[in-house]
């Protein structure tokens, strides 16, 4: 006869048998992630958001990437591209980078400390840095001793050297002309700057031909026009033709010509600024004593070379364009821009040079301009000297100084 159970025990069986049969899944549900909406009582716990390493990754990367990029800036800044040499000995050597910055400056010779004294160079503009030096040297007397100064670039890229050399020798003679002296600066290509330039001529065809012209040019004119025996020595022609201002020899198979004779070589023009300023001059009837001389600068305009003059005489101010080839005046402009003053424009910015100590050829960026400040009818006189902006307020009935201020 059956066992009989009673309902507790039934329970019990069932409940041992549910137990063996159905695994608990407790864990792995409430491991389980679970949308806020469907968990608003927070009974199932959430799962840990995981980090983000995408962003992480990003980050670094740009960090890599600005590393590298302030790397490069640097070494190009504080490297030095190019030494531009002035002077012979050479007297100024200018280090200079990529950028166009002053990296170093140092005076060779007693003339360049002379030059640079006082002087403050250092991280300046290129063109800021040459405009200071054309000043020291007009200050010095540099200038004064007339004459070609070479001037030589060497680096390592010699396509930079060459457009730096030109450029250069354009400023400076700019400057000279400013300053109304007799001296030239001439470009003198050395080392790699001539190698890579005849490079390429030598592996052409004319190239031999090129390279014996200047040793077979003396036999040539003595078999032509008859020139005495003893001038057909060959071994001083070379010491004759070669300019005495290059230093450094050169390599018989590189042969390098004579700077041109023209003073303005280094850009190109056959008129010096004194020469488009004579010629200026003379067009508008006037003399060098008669004119203060605000600009001087060599342009090109539709391939024409030319000199931007600005100049003024009175109570007038002058704009000229002279062609640099022929001296030729291919624009001219006047306008009675003072009147009604008792001190003219030239006795103006004459004041505020002295008072400064400087000179007209000794300045930069000479502005002179008539205006009335509270009443009183002034000259704002404006120009740039050893690394200094001044600028003044000249009264122009009685020529006293009413402000004077250097930044």
């Amino acid at each position: 006869m059956g066992k009989h159970w009673t309902e507790p025990q039934v329970e019990e069986l069932l409940r041992r048998a549910v137990g063996r049969s159905v695994p608990d899944v407790y864990d792995r549900v409430a491991q389980a992630p679970v949308a806020p909406l469907l968990n608003p009582d927070d009974i199932v716990p959430a799962a840990p958001a995981r980090p983000r390493r995408r962003f992480r990754r990003l980050a670094l990367a740009l960090c890599a990437v600005l590393a590298l990029v302030l790397g490069v800036g640097s070494f190009l800044y504080f490297n030095t591209a190019a030494i531009i040499s002035l002077g012979a000995e050479p007297d100024v050597e200018l280090a200079v980078n990529r950028f166009g910055r002053v990296l170093s400056a140092s005076g060779t010779s007693e003339a360049g400390e002379a030059i640079l004294d006082g002087l403050t160079l250092r991280h300046a503009d290129l063109d800021d840095a040459l405009d200071q030096v054309a000043a020291g040297m007009a200050e010095t007397g540099y200038l004064e001793r007339g004459g070609d100064i070479p001037v030589r670039v060497d680096g390592g890229d010699w396509k930079h050297n060459r457009t730096l050399l030109e450029e250069t020798c354009e400023q400076m003679e700019e400057a000279a002309g400013r300053a109304g002296s007799g001296s030239h600066f001439v470009a003198q290509e050395t080392g790699a700057a001539q190698g890579s330039a005849v490079l390429p001529a030598a592996s052409a065809s004319p190239a031999p031909s090129e390279t014996e012209a200047p040793s077979a040019a003396p036999s040539d004119s003595q078999t032509a026009g008859g020139v005495p025996t003893a001038a057909a020595t060959p071994t001083p022609a070379p010491s004759q033709s070669a300019p005495a201002v290059i230093p450094p020899p050169v390599s018989a198979s590189t042969p390098t010509p004579a700077p041109s004779p023209t003073p303005a070589a280094a850009s190109g023009a056959a008129l010096t600024a004194q020469e488009a300023q004579a010629a200026a001059l003379a067009d508008a009837g006037l003399s060098a004593g008669d004119v203060l001389f605000e600009s001087v600068e060599l342009d090109r305009y539709r391939g024409v070379l030319h000199y931007d003059l600005e100049f003024v005489s009175g109570d007038t101010e002058y704009e000229y364009e002279i062609d640099a080839a022929t001296g030729a005046v291919l624009d001219r402009k006047s306008e009675n821009k003072f009147s009604g003053s008792a001190l003219t424009a030239q006795q103006a910015g004459q004041i505020a040079l002295d008072h400064a100590g400087y000179t007209a050829g000794g300045v930069q960026d000479l502005e002179v301009e008539l205006d009335e400040e509270d009443g009183v009818l002034c000259y704002q006189v404006e120009f740039k000297a050893g690394g200094t902006e001044y600028e003044y307020e000249i009264d122009a009935a009685d020529g006293s100084i009413r402000k004077a201020e250097q930044d």
